[in-house]
């Protein structure tokens, strides 16, 4: 009742992201139906307060939606613990006019193991 059986499940890989000089680089791989656009970019790879931009656009990660302003654009890590960008009370994707494929810039941690690629 679902339909024909599948022989193998084909999985799809993750854009990796890359490290260059002070700056994570990433991309939006997910949209969920708030708006918010989900990066694959690791939370221990962003530095607190960190200078995040995507589609033109630049904006701060907050610690909680709380700390942004109504209706402002701002970087959160979210439950997967990735960046993710948000509007306050809004849609990212919408204010952004952008979804899945986007590039992300972070400013990094500078924690150990991080090397430029």
């Amino acid at each position: 009742s679902l339909g024909p059986p599948v022989d193998g499940i084909v999985r799809v890989p993750l854009p990796q992201t890359r490290i260059h000089e002070d700056r994570v680089l990433g991309e939006v791989v997910h949209m969920d139906r708030f708006g918010n656009l989900i990066t694959n970019i690791p939370s221990p790879l962003v530095a607190a307060g960190a200078r995040v931009s995507a589609a033109g656009r630049s904006m701060r990660l907050v610690r909680t939606y709380a700390d942004a302003e109504p209706g402002s654009l701002c970087a959160v890590i979210g439950s997967s613990h990735v960046v993710e960008i948000s509007v306050r009370d809004g849609s990212a994707a919408d204010v952004l006019q952008c979804g899945r494929g986007v590039y992300v810039e972070c400013e990094t941690s500078g924690g150990p193991g991080l090397h430029p690629s």
